[in-house]
């Protein structure tokens, strides 16, 4: 199964194009919300009736307000007699008496960002609770977007196939991270790929800036990635993840005019023509496919003329697609 549940932002009527084909919209049975202060909310998905093991879930939260907010996923399930819940780590601005410690069970693990279903289980539900100084606006207005990327794991292969159309190309502007202080040029790909395709949209941003609104400061990391979602949501943008299975959604949506931001992770000599050598996770942008190349915006090179790179079609499926695929898909008002 490879799916991705998603509830679009009311009024902004978002084509369904721009997500991948596999997408279900939420139907309101499967949604509930409750208001339970003037800035806290809870937002209750049924996910599933069933989810087998190794399976991977990722819940996200985007909202597209100039207000403070943030908000932290569990899931709650049954297996057999036994009900459990997990929950990953807090995102964006959430006050310290609404955080809690993220946690995972022998049935389903907490990986910071998503869960790992280790055993079959049921009755699924994923818990979104929200914080925010807007929060009765927000859910009467119902304009947030709220995504659930559910996949169950294996050893994927990327399809590749002839009919893959070429030259298919966005003008996304180029920025490298080696361009930025040194203390953190090395770690800022994902804020720096989130600058690039929001200088893409027409919106002026700070790299500097969303590399802090971005970092986590109990896992000391700058990569993850609902985080990285919540610190590029603005009045105009919103953004979702979701593990893309093959090369067919690429083009599909980046001829709808979306590029991709990848997770890719390689060894030395798997990528040709890397921007760096070896990297155990990386993000780079997908703005096209040309003669058999995946060409990506790489904040990696060591300057803003040498980001854009033709990677082979075959490796760069190996290095992402079979690497689980995860991708994020920054969306503007009015597309």
């Amino acid at each position: 199964m490879n799916t991705i549940l998603v509830k679009c932002p009311n009024g902004w009527a978002v084509a369904k194009e721009k997500f991948p084909t596999f997408a279900s919209e939420l139907i309101e049975s499967r949604v509930s919300v409750e208001v339970a202060s003037p800035t806290e909310a809870k937002i209750s998905v049924l996910v599933g009736e069933w989810l087998n093991a190794n399976t991977e879930i990722i819940p996200c939260l985007s909202i597209p307000t100039g207000c403070k907010y943030g908000y932290q996923a569990q899931l709650i399930y049954r297996h057999g007699i036994i009900e459990g819940l997990s929950r990953v780590a807090a995102i964006g601005e959430l006050p310290e008496e609404c955080r809690k410690d993220e946690i995972g069970t022998e049935e389903v693990s907490s990986e910071i960002d998503l869960f790992l279903v280790n055993k079959s289980i049921e009755d699924v539900y994923i818990e979104f609770c929200v914080n925010s100084e807007n929060i009765i606006a927000m859910i009467e207005s119902g304009e947030y977007l709220l995504s659930i990327s559910i996949n169950e794991l294996g050893d994927g292969v990327a399809a590749i196939n002839e009919q893959l159309p070429d030259a298919v190309e966005l003008a996304v502007p180029r920025k490298s991270q080696m361009t930025f202080p040194e203390d953190i040029r090395r770690r800022i790909c994902s804020p720096t790929s989130i600058h690039m395709v929001e200088a893409y949209y027409g919106v002026k941003s700070d790299v500097v800036e969303i590399a802090y609104k971005a970092y986590n400061s109990i896992h000391d990391m700058f990569g993850i990635w609902p985080q990285n979602i919540w610190a590029m949501s603005n009045e105009n943008i919103v953004g979702y993840i979701c593990r893309i299975p093959d090369f067919f959604e690429v083009v599909r949506l980046l001829k709808t005019g979306l590029p991709l931001i990848v997770s890719i992770n390689y060894k030395k000599g798997e990528l040709t023509n890397a921007a760096i050598e070896e990297t155990p996770g990386h993000l780079v942008v997908v703005v096209g496919i040309q003669d058999g190349f995946i060409i990506c915006n790489d904040p990696a090179a060591d300057s803003d003329s040498n980001v854009r790179r033709r990677y082979k079609i075959d490796e760069f499926g190996k290095v992402w697609i079979e690497k689980k695929g995860v991708a994020y898909v920054l969306i503007r008002r009015g597309q």
